[in-house]
């Protein structure tokens, strides 16, 4: 999977945003993935690329979606990582890398 198709597929989850930071503007407008459903490039990559990561995550024994995602980037040594956690509390999990 392409590092865009993941951070695509990220955002189109609703992955890549802590509603708990957002406070309540985030309820008055709707999810984050609502809001990004609105453009096209996100809703494509959400319907080709949902399953593949609804899988990765489940075969890691997480829930889908996860309730916290982190994108780890370091650009030295071009790597881009993707972990998951099931819930706030709990460790983090590499799925991508």
């Amino acid at each position: 999977m392409k590092r865009a198709a993941i951070v695509l597929t990220a955002l189109a989850a609703g992955a890549i945003y802590s509603p708990s930071a957002a406070g309540q503007e985030t309820a008055a407008r709707g999810s984050i993935r609502e809001q990004q459903l609105r453009y096209p490039r996100v809703r494509t990559a959400s319907q080709e690329k949902d399953g593949v990561l609804r899988k990765m995550l489940e075969a890691r024994g997480l829930v889908y979606p996860p309730r916290a995602m982190l994108l780890r980037a370091l650009k030295k040594e071009g790597v881009l990582e993707l972990w998951a956690a099931s819930s706030e509390s709990d460790p983090y999990t590499l799925i991508k890398s």
